[in-house]
């Protein structure tokens, strides 16, 4: 939480970890969504290569803590960690450099 670029999400982990200390069942985490379309979201229509690799470098360590955090307590062993992305994109671009939408698969 001591880094600018990683505060926002790594506080969201830090309030995960002390609910599942406290016996809460179900805990989500959510990142991205607000905002700037392709800027601050993880829908990178434009450039997917520079929106992934920002968004990664502001999530990368937070999660790496929350589960360091939850092994180290003994609570990883009873809890379920699900990480997943988003879903309904093509591999490649039609148009560009980013991603676009499939909707006829």
């Amino acid at each position: 939480m001591d880094e600018k670029v990683t505060e926002p999400f790594a506080r969201q982990c830090l309030m995960a970890r002390r609910l599942v200390e406290r016996g809460v069942r179900f805990v989500q985490l959510y990142h991205g969504g607000m905002g700037q379309q392709n800027r601050d979201t993880w829908d990178a229509h434009d450039d997917v290569k520079d929106n992934h690799s920002r968004h990664a470098a502001e999530i990368d360590r937070p999660i790496a803590g929350l589960l360091t955090d939850l092994k180290v307590r003994g609570l990883l062993d009873s809890t379920l960690v699900v990480w997943h992305g988003e879903f309904g994109r093509m591999p490649i671009s039609q148009k560009g450099v980013g991603r676009d939408h499939n909707p006829g698969r």
